[in-house]
C-alpha cells in the first residue's frame, strides 16, 4: 500500500533542490544535442564540399564554359556553378568578381538568345552583376569581354549614356566583338546629333565594311547604316552608292526610295516627296526602319505644304495631313525616335488649330513625347536635340501663359521632370499659378460691381494655388540660396488668399532663418496675419517688438500704422489715433510711402467718426459737446474741421487712390454736419457781427458740400453706366440724390431742392 503520509519538512525542504537538479540535466542535455547537431551538420557540409573539386577548379571550369557563348547547355552549367559558389561566398583571390562575373555573362548571352517578352529584364540583371563583378575586382584579362557585355546590355535598356565609353572600350580592347560594338557604338554617335559625331560614325563604318568575315545580314546592315550616315552628311551619290551594295532587294530598293525623297526634299519638292514616300508608308511586310522615316518625313513635307498655302482651307487640308502622318507614326512606332518626334510635332499643330485649339489631345502628345524621356542623361534622338525638345516645351508654355491658358501651362509643367529638373518644372507651375492670380486681379478691376463678388472669390483661390505651388519649390530647393525669397513669396500668395494659418506657416519658417534684410518686414506680416485671426493682443506684441528693435527699418513704419488698425479693432480709439498722428508726424516718412497715406485716410475717417458719435442724440458725453459753445469751438466742431482738413489733404495729394470716393462722400458729409453745428451756435450768438460771420461760414460750407457732392455724383453715374460702380459706390451713388437734396434745402434754395427731391425719388 503506498505510502500517503503528509511530506515532512526535510522532504519540503529536498523537493526544490530535485526540481532544480532535473532542470540543470535537462539543460545539458538539450546543448549537448543542439552540438551534436552543429557537429553532423559541419561534418555533411565538409563531406559534401569535398565530394567535388575545390571552389578555385569549379571556378575555372565556369569561366571555361563561358568561352562557348552559343551552347546554351554551357551556359546553364556555368550559370549553375556561380550559384553554387555565391552560396558557399567564395571569393577568389585572384579574381575576387569572378563569381558576379560569370553570372552576369550568362545572362548577357541568355538575353541575347531570348525572346522580346524577357529580353530586356536579363539584360537589367547582367548590367546588375557585372557592376558588381567591376565593384569586387575584375580580373585584367577579362576586363574587354566585360566592357563589351555591359556596353550592349545598357544600350539595350536606355542607358546610352554609360555605354558609351565602355563600347568605346571594346572597340578597341575586344576583338571578337569589335565589330558589333562599332555598329552599336556608330548608331549612339547618330543619335547625338551632331555632324562631328556623324563623321566618327562613318570612320566606325569604314572599318567595319573593309571586314571580310562579316555575314551576309550584318555585312547588309553595315552598308544600310552607311547609306543613312552618309545622307546625314549631305553625300546623296555615296549613299545610293551604298544601298547598291546591299544584297537584300528589298531593303535596296526602299532604301534608295528614301534617299530619292530626302534629296527631293532638301530641294523643296515635296509634292514628289510624298509621291515617293507613300509607297514606303504602304507596305507592311518592311523593315520598320523605312515605313517609320517614310511616314515621318510625310508629316514634314505636309507641314511644308500647309505653310507654302495660299488659302485658309487648302492650309487646313495640309494641317489635317501632317497630323494624321505623325499620329500614325506615333502610334505605330511608340518606342522610336521618329514617335517622339512626331509627338512633338502633332501636339504644336494641335496647339496651333485655328478656329479652335485642340488643347486637350495637345496636351496628351505632349505627355507621351515627355514620358519617352527616362534620364535625361541618356536622352538621344535623331530628329531633335535636347535643347530643341527643350525650347518646344517652354514655347508651348510660353504661348498658353501669354494666351491665358494658365491651366493647360499647369499642366505642361506638371508632365516636364525628367527632361527638366523638378525645381525648374515646379518654377513654371509656380509661375503659371502666380500669373493667373495676376490676370485674374486686373479681370477683377475691370469687372462690372455685379461680377465682382464671384470673380474675387475665384482670385482668393488662385492666390491661394499660387502660395501652395510657391511652398512646393521651396522645399524642393531648401538647401539653395532661393529658399527664403521662395518662402516669403509664398507666404505672401497665402495672404493675398485669405490663407492666414498657411501664411504664418510659411513666416515663421521664414523667420526661422533670421535673415536680416527681410525679417522686420516678415514680423509685421505675421502680425497682420494675427490681426485678420482675432488675435490682437499677439499682433500687438510684435508690432511693438518691431518698432522697439528696428527704428530705422521701412517697416517701423508699417508696424506703425498697422498698430493703428489692431486698437481700433480692440475699441481703443484714443490709443489707435495716437499711433496715426505718430505716423504722420515722422520727420523720416514723405507723403509719397503708403503708410502716411493710410494713416492719413484712417485718422480722417476715425475724426469723422468720433465727431459723428458726439452728433448723436444718445451720446452720452455732453460735457464734451457743449464744452466752449460760447466760443463757437464745440469738441465736435473741432472734430469736424480736423476731419475736413484731413480728407481735403488726401483728396488733393491721391485723388486716384482706391479710397477717394469715400473719401469724396465723407468729405461733403463733414461740411454738412459741421454746417448744421453751425446752425445750432447760431441761434445762440449774441451779436449781429457773431450771426453775419455764422452765416457766412454755414454758407462756405454748404456750398463747398453742394461742389463736391455734384463732383462726385458726376463721377459716380460715369462708372455706373461702365457697371464699374462698387458697393460703396452704389451707396454713395443713392445717397448723394438725397444729400444735394437736403443741401439745396438748408441753403434755403427752394426750387431747386424740389427738382433735387424729385430726381432722387425717380
Amino acid at each position: 500500500m503506498a505510502d500517503e503520509r503528509a511530506p515532512s519538512k526535510g522532504d519540503a525542504k529536498q523537493a526544490p533542490a530535485d526540481v532544480e537538479a532535473r532542470k540543470g540535466g535537462r539543460g545539458r542535455l538539450l546543448l549537448g544535442l543542439g552540438l551534436v547537431a552543429g557537429l553532423m551538420t559541419g561534418a555533411a557540409w565538409y563531406l559534401l564540399r569535398d565530394s567535388g573539386p575545390p571552389p578555385k577548379e569549379r571556378l575555372q571550369q565556369a569561366l571555361e564554359l563561358l568561352k562557348h557563348a552559343e551552347n546554351s547547355r554551357a551556359l546553364k552549367k556555368a550559370e549553375q556553378i556561380a550559384l553554387d559558389l555565391k552560396k558557399l561566398d567564395y571569393r577568389d583571390p585572384d579574381f575576387a568578381g569572378a563569381v558576379e562575373f560569370i553570372l552576369g555573362m550568362t545572362s548577357f548571352r541568355q538575353a541575347e538568345q531570348s525572346e522580346a517578352a524577357t529580353r530586356e529584364r536579363r539584360y537589367v540583371q547582367a548590367a546588375k552583376y557585372l557592376r558588381e563583378a567591376e565593384w569586387q575586382a575584375l580580373h585584367e584579362s577579362w576586363r574587354p569581354e566585360w566592357a563589351y557585355a555591359l556596353g550592349v546590355s545598357l544600350l539595350r535598356i536606355g542607358s546610352s549614356t554609360e555605354a558609351r565609353p565602355l563600347l568605346e572600350e571594346a572597340v578597341e580592347s575586344y576583338p571578337p566583338g569589335r565589330a558589333e560594338a562599332s555598329m552599336l557604338l556608330s548608331d549612339i554617335y547618330l543619335d547625338m546629333n551632331s555632324r562631328s559625331h556623324v563623321q566618327k560614325a562613318l570612320e566606325l563604318n569604314d572599318w567595319v565594311i573593309q571586314r571580310t568575315d562579316l555575314t551576309p545580314a550584318k555585312r547588309d546592315r553595315a552598308l544600310l547604316q552607311r547609306a543613312q550616315i552618309l545622307q546625314l552628311l549631305g553625300r546623296e551619290a555615296e549613299a545610293q552608292a551604298a544601298l547598291d551594295q546591299v544584297s537584300e532587294e528589298t531593303n535596296k530598293k526602299y532604301g534608295s526610295m528614301l534617299i530619292k525623297a530626302q534629296t527631293l526634299m532638301a530641294e523643296g519638292h515635296y509634292e514628289e516627296a510624298l509621291s515617293t514616300l507613300e509607297p514606303l508608308a504602304a507596305v507592311s511586310m518592311l523593315n520598320d526602319y523605312y515605313v517609320r522615316q517614310a511616314l515621318f518625313r510625310m508629316g514634314l513635307c505636309s507641314e511644308r505644304l500647309a505653310e507654302r498655302a495660299s488659302d485658309p482651307e487648302t492650309r487646313k487640308l495640309r494641317i489635317d495631313a501632317a497630323i494624321d502622318y505623325y499620329e500614325r507614326t506615333a502610334q505605330r512606332f511608340p518606342n522610336s525616335h521618329e514617335s517622339l518626334a512626331a509627338n512633338l510635332r502633332v501636339a504644336d499643330l494641335l496647339r496651333k488649330c485655328q478656329p479652335i485649339p485642340r488643347t486637350e489631345e495637345a496636351l496628351e502628345m505632349y505627355r507621351r513625347a515627355l514620358r519617352s524621356v527616362r534620364r535625361v542623361e541618356d536622352f538621344r534622338n535623331r530628329w531633335v536635340s535636347l535643347e530643341e525638345f527643350r525650347q518646344t516645351i517652354l514655347r508651348a508654355w510660353n504661348e498658353w501663359v501669354d494666351g491665358h491658358d494658365y491651366e493647360e501651362a499647369i499642366t505642361l509643367a506638371n508632365y516636364m521632370v525628367p527632361l527638366f529638373p523638378k525645381a525648374r518644372a515646379l518654377e513654371l507651375a509656380a509661375r503659371a499659378h502666380q500669373h493667373w492670380a495676376e490676370y485674374l486681379a486686373e479681370q477683377v478691376e475691370q469687372a462690372p460691381d455685379a461680377k465682382r463678388p464671384p470673380l474675387e472669390k475665384e482670385l482668393r483661390a488662385r492666390w491661394r494655388a499660387s502660395g501652395r505651388s510657391f511652398a512646393k519649390l521651396a522645399d524642393e530647393v531648401r538647401i539653395t540660396s532661393r529658399y527664403p525669397d521662395l518662402l516669403w513669396t509664398s507666404a505672401e500668395h497665402y495672404y493675398l488668399g485669405h490663407d492666414f494659418e498657411s501664411a504664418l506657416t510659411q513666416l515663421d519658417q521664414f523667420i526661422a532663418l533670421q535673415r536680416r534684410n527681410r525679417l522686420p518686414a516678415a514680423l509685421v506680416r505675421k502680425g497682420e496675419c494675427l490681426m485678420h485671426l482675432g488675435r490682437y493682443e499677439d499682433a500687438l506684441n510684435i508690432f511693438r517688438g518691431v518698432m522697439a528693435q528696428y527704428p530705422t527699418d521701412p517697416a517701423f513704419f508699417r508696424a506703425q500704422y498697422v498698430i493703428g488698425q489692431c486698437l481700433l479693432e480692440q475699441n481703443k480709439v484714443d490709443e489707435a489715433e495716437k499711433a496715426w498722428r505718430d505716423v504722420l508726424a515722422s520727420e523720416t516718412l514723405t507723403p509719397a510711402a503708403e503708410e502716411w497715406r493710410l494713416a492719413l485716410f484712417c485718422l480722417a475717417r476715425l475724426l469723422y467718426r468720433r465727431a459723428a458719435f458726439l452728433n448723436e442724440p444718445s451720446s452720452t458725453r455732453s460735457d464734451e459737446k457743449t464744452a466752449g459753445l460760447a466760443s463757437g469751438k464745440t469738441a465736435e466742431l473741432i472734430l469736424w474741421d480736423e476731419a475736413i482738413s484731413r480728407f481735403d489733404e488726401y483728396l488733393q495729394r491721391y485723388p486716384q487712390s482706391a479710397e477717394a470716393i469715400e473719401g469724396a462722400y465723407l468729405l461733403a458729409e463733414s461740411l454738412v454736419r459741421s454746417a448744421q453745428i453751425l446752425r445750432q451756435h447760431l441761434a445762440k450768438a449774441e451779436t449781429e457781427n457773431a450771426r453775419f460771420e455764422l452765416r457766412d461760414r454755414i454758407d462756405q460750407r454748404l456750398g463747398a458740400a453742394l461742389a463736391h457732392l455734384r463732383n462726385l455724383q458726376s463721377f459716380l453715374s460715369d462708372l455706373q453706366r461702365d457697371d464699374r460702380l462698387g458697393r460703396f459706390g452704389q451707396r454713395a451713388l443713392h445717397d448723394s440724390y438725397f444729400e444735394i437734396a437736403r443741401v439745396l434745402f438748408q441753403m434755403e434754395k427752394f426750387d431747386e431742392a424740389i427738382e433735387a427731391y424729385r430726381a432722387a425719388t425717380y
